[in-house]
C-alpha cells in the first residue's frame, strides 16, 4: 500500500505540473499546492486573473445508499463474519452493491474561493512563493500591485488571506464563492474505475446549490438528503467575510460559467488511479455570492470557513460564530497561533527508518497535533484512504469513491 501511495503521489504531481503553462504561475487545474489543517483543506490554483482556492472538508460526503440494499452490517456482525471464515466479507465480496453501480457514497468538494484580478491583463504577471505553512502570491500590473498571504489556520476552521495594495481602484478585487451543480446523474457515466457504463436511474440529482449573503457575511451552500446519520439531510457552507471592507454584493443561482473552469491536457482516465471528469463541472450551472471591494485599502484581510450540518444544525450560524472569533483575534494573532502550533507539532514525535549501517534513510514528524502524518504527505480524514484525503476534493466523483475502505467496499478483507 505504502509504495502504491507513492506512486499515486507522483502521478499526480507529474501530471499536475504538465498542465502548468507560462500565463499562470499556479497551474489551470487544481494540483499539489495545498494548505490544510485536519478539517479543512485548501488546493490553490487558477490563471492569472482568478487564484481561485478550491475549498473541501473531511466531513462532506454524499452518503446515499439507493433503496433496496442490503441492511447496513455492524462492525460487530463484520468481526463475527471475519472469524467465521464468511466469504462475504473473508474474501471480500461488496456487501453493498452500491460500490460497483454507483458514483457514491463518495466525498464532494465544498466550493471555489475565486480572487478575481480583472487589472492583472496580458500585460500583467502574478507570482507564487510558498512554503508548508502559507501561500503568497504578487500581482502586478503597471503601478499596481497586490500581495496576498494566504493560509489555512492549524489551530481553528479558517481560512486567512492578507491583503496589502498599492494603487488599486474601486472594481480592481472581487472576491466570488462558487458552487457548481452535482454532475452525478441518473443514468450517466459510471466512474471508469467502477467499470465503466451507466449508473442505474433509481436516484435523483442533488438539489441546486444555493448562494446567499447577510450583513458583511456571503456564502454558497449544497444541501444533502436526509440519511441514516442525518435524517433531515446534511448542508455544506462556504462563507466568506471581507471584513471591515465595503463591498456590492451580487448573488446568482442557476447560472453555467462563473466558477473558474479547470484546464487539463487530457481527460477520462489519465492512469491507474487518477481520473479527470472536468468539462461536465465546467458546463454545470451554480450558484455564486460575489463580494467586489469598493475602495481597496492598502492593508486589509479576508476571513473564510467551511461550516457543515456536522459542527451545528445551523451551519451559517456557526460560520458567523467562527469568523467573529477570527476577526476579533485580528490577523497577527491568527497568524502566531498558527506557527506556534506548527512548532509544536514540528518539535513533536519523529518517525525514522535506518539502514544496517547506521543511516538514516527517513526523519519525519510524526503524529500529534494538528496532523496526522505519514512519510509521504497528510493521512488527513481517512487514515485507510489510498488515493487522498477527502478534504482535498474538487470533483463530483472520488477514485474508488476515494478508496474509503469500511463495510461497503471490497477491500474489507485488508481492513480485517
Amino acid at each position: 500500500m505504502l509504495r502504491f501511495q507513492w506512486v499515486l503521489l507522483l502521478l499526480w504531481a507529474g501530471i499536475a505540473g504538465a498542465a502548468e503553462g507560462p500565463s499562470s504561475p499556479l497551474g489551470l487545474e487544481p494540483g499539489t499546492r495545498r494548505l490544510c489543517n485536519d478539517d479543512l483543506g485548501v488546493i490553490v490554483w487558477g490563471p492569472d486573473s482568478a487564484p481561485t482556492l478550491s475549498v473541501g472538508k473531511s466531513d462532506v460526503w454524499d452518503r446515499r445508499l439507493p433503496a433496496g440494499e442490503n441492511r447496513i452490517i455492524t462492525l460487530k456482525e463484520l468481526i463475527e463474519g471475519a472469524k467465521n471464515s464468511d466469504p462475504a466479507i473473508v474474501k471480500g465480496a461488496p456487501w453493498y452493491r452500491a460500490y460497483n453501480n454507483y458514483d457514491f457514497p463518495c466525498p464532494k468538494p465544498v466550493g471555489q474561493l475565486i480572487l478575481r484580478l480583472p487589472f492583472v491583463t496580458e500585460s500583467g504577471k502574478v507570482s507564487c512563493r510558498e512554503n508548508p505553512r502559507e501561500v503568497v502570491l504578487t500581482a502586478e500590473n503597471g503601478d499596481k500591485k497586490l500581495q496576498l498571504k494566504i493560509f489555512v489556520s492549524a489551530v481553528r476552521n479558517v481560512i486567512v488571506i492578507q491583503g496589502s495594495a498599492q494603487r488599486l481602484q474601486p472594481g480592481d478585487l472581487a472576491i466570488r464563492l462558487w458552487r457548481h451543480r452535482d454532475t452525478i446523474l441518473p443514468g450517466g457515466e459510471v466512474h471508469p474505475t467502477l467499470g465503466g457504463g451507466n449508473s442505474p436511474k433509481d436516484f435523483e440529482q442533488l438539489a441546486p446549490p444555493r448562494a446567499g449573503q447577510n450583513d458583511d457575511l456571503f456564502w454558497v451552500a449544497q444541501d444533502f438528503p436526509g440519511e441514516a446519520t442525518f435524517p433531515d439531510g446534511f448542508t455544506a457552507s462556504l462563507v466568506c467575510s471581507a471584513g471591515d471592507v465595503a463591498a456590492d454584493y451580487e448573488m446568482v443561482e442557476g447560472t453555467a460559467g462563473l466558477g473558474t473552469p479547470m484546464v487539463a491536457p487530457q481527460e477520462g482516465r489519465i492512469a491507474h488511479g487518477l481520473t479527470k471528469r472536468f468539462t461536465p463541472i465546467n458546463e454545470s450551472p451554480g450558484a455564486c455570492a460575489t463580494a467586489t471591494l469598493r475602495a481597496i485599502p492598502e492593508s486589509f484581510v479576508i476571513y473564510a470557513t467551511a461550516a457543515t450540518t456536522q459542527d451545528d444544525s445551523d451551519p451559517l450560524s456557526h460560520a458567523a460564530k467562527v469568523l467573529a472569533e477570527a476577526k476579533a483575534l485580528g490577523v497577527d494573532a491568527l497568524w502566531t497561533e498558527h506557527v506556534r502550533q506548527l512548532d509544536a507539532y514540528d518539535a513533536g514525535t519523529r518517525g525514522q527508518a535506518v539502514a544496517a549501517d547506521g543511516r538514516v534513510l527517513l526523519d519525519f514528524p510524526w503524529g500529534g497535533v494538528p496532523y496526522r502524518m505519514r512519510p509521504q504527505g497528510y493521512y488527513g480524514d481517512v487514515p485507510l484512504c489510498s488515493v487522498d484525503s477527502t478534504k482535498f476534493c474538487y470533483q463530483d466523483s472520488g477514485m474508488w469513491h476515494a478508496d474509503f475502505h469500511f463495510n461497503e467496499v471490497e477491500a474489507t478483507g485488508s481492513c480485517i
